[in-house]
């Protein structure tokens, strides 16, 4: 299997609040909201993207309530064991971060370099997804796609 795209799909409560915060914060453009109803069941999704980086941003509460994603209730804390790391060029990644303090406040850790080299900062978005921003380290890999 060859892997030819990838997009992570978070569920929210407050949909236009999390477009925003994507947008504002991290400069990722935004797609069209879009609503369908399938099998009975309203969905309300949004794409958001910065250069290869997409999260699909879903509406928590239209899920279906015995859908894996809705077990917890819609109340239930979202992201707990996960971190989202994007990786930017180490010479935008000050500028990166004064906006992301500009834009998040208290939401934010500082830049700092790790034990590993990598210099990052982390941002808790509106539904508490722990997001990473980081140079790159010695796991990244460029995302490039090859004709099949």
């Amino acid at each position: 299997m060859t892997i030819i795209g990838q997009k992570i799909e978070l569920f929210v409560s407050d949909l236009d609040a999390s477009i925003d915060f994507y947008r504002r914060v991290f400069g990722f453009a935004v797609g069209e909201t879009r609503e369908v109803t399938l099998e009975g069941q309203r969905l309300r999704h949004a794409p958001v993207w910065n250069g290869p980086a997409m999260i699909g941003l879903g509406l928590l509460s239209l899920l279906a309530p015995q859908h894996h994603l809705r077990r917890a209730g819609t109340a239930a804390e979202r992201g707990i064991g996960v971190e989202f790391c994007f990786y930017v060029a180490d010479a935008e990644l000050d500028a990166c971060y004064q906006r992301a303090v500009h834009e998040c406040g208290t939401r934010i850790e500082p830049l700092v370099v790790q034990p590993w080299g990598a210099r990052d900062f982390r941002v808790i978005d509106p539904d508490g997804y722990y997001v990473r921003i980081s140079s790159p380290d010695r796991d990244y890999q460029p995302l490039t796609v090859q004709a099949a």
